[in-house]
């Protein structure tokens, strides 16, 4: 059975006696019918670490076999579930599963585990970075290369440094025989 919006089923979720009602009646209901009971309650606004609505939050949290998390990104639309404060195992927000919406499919569907689109997005940003940097079938010298970084994304010489190795790392850039770099197409 799922409760959207189990706020609604009480006067305020920020009275105590009302709260542990609730969820007594609620767990009551979940072993009487052998039915697991997911109950969907929003986080205080502005809460970063999932803070729950009121006395009756705290309650679900504790009394909950698994607290399931839904953080959405603004700029991607690519929502993540994870748990936390779970009975036997957490599933941490790197480890979620990204689900987005399919224009294809008219629904949403499961995208990757948070970790690999973390690392595409990373990949991506990359790619396109350099891009912008290394003109295609052009080849430059190291120290031309990590001027041009540094020009592109004003930066300091280190983190340029550190770009070039994350360029040739991810294969966006490749030595050449001559020792200097090129962008792959």
């Amino acid at each position: 059975m799922v409760l959207d919006g189990i706020a609604d089923l009480c006067s305020s979720p920020n009275d105590e006696a009302e709260a542990l009602e609730l969820v007594g009646t609620c767990m009551a209901l979940a072993q009487e019918f052998h039915c697991p009971l997911f109950c969907v309650l929003h986080e205080n606004p502005g809460s970063d670490i999932g803070k729950t609505r009121g006395h009756l939050g705290s309650e679900l949290n504790r009394k909950a076999f698994a607290n399931i998390r839904i953080e959405k990104d603004a700029e991607t639309s690519i929502s993540t579930i994870y748990g936390s404060e779970m009975r036997k195992r957490d599933i941490p927000r790197e480890q979620g599963f990204c689900f987005g919406w399919s224009e294809e499919e008219e629904m949403h569907v499961f995208l990757a585990r948070a970790g690999e689109i973390k690392t595409s997005v990373k990949e991506a940003k990359a790619r396109i970075e350099a891009e912008g940097i290394f003109p295609l079938q052009t080849s430059v010298r190291y120290s031309e290369a990590v001027n041009a970084i540094m020009d592109a994304l004003g930066c300091t010489k280190r983190t340029a440094e550190r770009r070039m190795i994350t360029y040739e790392g991810e294969g966006i850039i490749f030595k050449t025989t001559a020792g200097n770099y090129m962008r792959n197409e």
